[in-house]
């Protein structure tokens, strides 16, 4: 953004989709766009050169363009050239170039005024490929129209994002060798001005790979990265092309949501403190993409393209970073999936967005990728400002759950004196459980597979206030490629979720998921296969005279819903299940299910499941800053 409001937007490349497969023409087109009017202007060089260059503002509001490129339709590479914009005339005026034409990685304005550019040699590239990356730093002063060159970069990286910082400092980040040279890591150097020397940043860790970079109000730096591809070593997929699981190199096994800590990761580095920390919350990797620091010191991060858990994508989606509680939280979405775009930040706090790469679907419903010319904007000061942090925790269980079979007593049973049948106390179970404001529930399931050692274990809290908010904390126990364990815990403020991130103390909003509702333990589905059902009697249960009901369940009712695993979608058998309602409210007090299955992995198994349901005194209350 130039200082009088206007945007300028410079080369780039158009073309044509073939097999999702772009054929590039470069461009070397310069426009500025005028918000005020909304309207787009040419400003061309004098060279028609096919350019690959960097544009960065002056700290007195000129623009310095430093670029190498070819003559349009010829091979050869020609000698760099630089030029520098005055935005009163919008007249461009040649400058001097370094005594060595790099091939320009970018450029960063140093705390007193002068200009930074790193850039790649290009004979070496020519040469040797990126294993003899040479990146060569030159200095400019605006005031004498003069460079000079500065100590180079290792060079072994290939560095693309440079951010200045106090006391004439520079940190670079880019993309270096690792231990081998088949692996790949982060490569992050600190510069400094004083001394001319450059010393490397303690190291993420191995095979990180940085896909972004953007520095915060507070000094600090956030960093977007992914782990390398090199760091699987095996995966397995399932008939949807899902994943499994995945191996990696370093012995770890990942499964469920956590291989998506394979695509998805960002990290804010301190330089105060020479620290790392671990971000969570991310929707996925989001290669070129775009960062925008907002006024109010939250970072917009919009469109990209990368892979998640579930595949290849390009995104439509933003995602906001508020450094206060080190969260992402879900933004407004773009109109269109794009990546390879620009986006500026507007004196008026709009975010404009152009160009970029975009994605439309053809009518036989196949993908396709094009050049974009598309420009749209988002106002940041209607991005809802929500702390997750000011979410209350729920208590965690001192003993979650015991992998032994559950069993129901039949102590002081008496006989039913109702004319009420089996399924009229379940209807009137459903339409009493629907009507209420809140519950609590709780459940413990068991899964144990007695020969062939395998378990299953889950245990859930949930506080539920309809239609719209619930509090859950869910423990997992299980062996089945392993022994694994994992705890989450979740809130919902409308449409709005939130997991809590051990990692950094505080609440992550997420995308919205639809919870686990335990009504569906008497939903129309269960209650219409649910075979020879009577009531036993009536029998007491804590201080409520109770029904118990009882019937078979088939077991594909149960592997379809909640809240059995996914593994006994094969199993055959069926579950005996038992309801305890209330006489006087005929709210659900308890339901348990038992029952031997047969599965093919890992053979048989004893089931067990109780679940307690009671009304909460109070109603469920969840603060936000908004």
């Amino acid at each position: 953004m130039l200082d009088d409001g206007r945007v300028l937007v410079s080369g780039g490349f158009t073309g044509i989709a073939n097999s999702n497969v772009i054929v590039r023409s470069p461009l070397n087109t310069i426009e500025i766009y005028d918000p005020d009017v909304d309207t787009w202007s040419s400003i061309g060089l004098e060279e028609d050169l096919e350019v690959i260059h960097s544009v960065v503002k002056l700290s007195d509001g000129r623009a310095l363009f430093v670029g190498l490129g070819t003559i349009e339709g010829a091979e050869q590479l020609v000698e760099g050239v630089a030029y520098i914009l005055d935005p009163e005339t919008d007249v461009w005026t040649p400058a001097p170039m370094p005594s060595v034409a790099p091939w320009p990685r970018n450029m960063v304005v140093l705390e007193d005024g002068r200009v930074m550019m790193v850039g790649v040699d290009v004979n070496a590239l020519e040469a040797d490929g990126t294993s003899q990356i040479l990146n060569q730093v030159f200095v400019f002063d605006p005031e004498t129209n003069t460079w000079h060159q500065a100590a180079p970069l290792d060079q072994h990286s290939l560095f693309q994002w440079f951010h200045s910082l106090p006391q004439g400092r520079i940190i670079a980040i880019g993309v270096g060798v690792g231990e081998s040279s088949d692996t790949q890591r982060a490569s992050i150097w600190m510069y400094d001005l004083p001394s001319d020397t450059w010393s490397a940043i303690s190291s993420v860790e191995p095979y990180y790979i940085p896909t972004n970079a953007i520095l915060l109000l507070d000094g600090r730096l956030l960093v977007l990265g992914q782990l390398a591809e090199r760091a699987r070593a095996g995966y397995s997929m399932d008939s949807e092309g899902n994943l499994t699981y995945l191996e990696l190199i370093d012995g770890r096994y990942l499964y469920g949501e956590r291989i998506a800590e394979v695509f998805s990761d960002s990290k804010v580095y301190d330089p105060a403190t020479d620290t790392w920390a671990s971000i969570n919350g991310m929707e996925g990797v989001r290669s070129s993409s775009t960062l925008t620091l907002l006024p109010d010191g939250r970072v917009l991060l919009a469109g990209g393209t990368g892979q998640t858990a579930s595949g290849n994508g390009v995104y439509s989606t933003t995602e906001v970073f508020d450094p206060e509680t080190n969260s992402w939280s879900v933004g407004p979405s773009l109109s269109e999936r794009r990546y390879y775009h620009s986006a500026t930040l507007l004196p008026d706090g709009n975010v404009i967005f152009a160009g970029g790469i975009g994605v439309w679907v053809t009518t036989t419903g196949k993908e396709e990728i094009y050049p974009s010319n598309a420009v749209e904007r988002i106002d940041s000061n209607l991005i809802p400002e929500t702390n997750p942090a000011t979410v209350p925790a729920l208590e965690t269980s001192a003993d979650p759950c015991e992998l032994t079979p559950i069993s129901t007593s039949e102590a002081g049973l008496g006989p039913a004196e109702t004319p009420l049948s089996p399924v009229a106390v379940l209807e009137a179970a459903k339409e009493s459980m629907n009507a209420l404001d809140s519950y609590h529930f709780e459940m413990e399931l068991a899964v144990i597979g007695e020969e062939s050692g395998y378990s299953f274990c889950r245990s859930s809290k949930i506080d539920f206030q309809a239609p719209d908010r619930f509090r859950v904390n869910l423990w997992n126990y299980f062996t089945a490629f392993g022994e694994f364990e994992f705890t989450e815990e979740a809130t919902t403020i409308g449409n709005t979720a939130y997991d809590f991130s051990p990692e950094i103390g505080s609440w992550v909003q997420t995308t919205w998921r639809d919870p686990e509702n335990p009504l569906e333990l008497i939903d129309a589905k269960f209650m219409a296969n649910i075979r020879d059902l009577s009531i036993e009697g009536i029998e007491t249960l804590g201080d409520n005279n109770v029904y118990r009901v009882a019937g078979k369940v088939p077991l594909e009712i149960w592997a379809d819903g909640f809240p059995m695993p996914t593994l006994f979608s094969r199993a055959e058998g069926q579950l005996n299940v038992v309801y305890w309602v209330g006489v006087d409210d005929f709210l659900v007090k308890r339901v348990s299910a038992e029952g031997v299955l047969e599965i093919e992995e890992p053979g048989w198994v004893n089931v067990s499941l109780t679940a307690d349901f009671s009304d909460l005194s109070e109603e469920i209350t969840l603060e936000t800053s908004q």
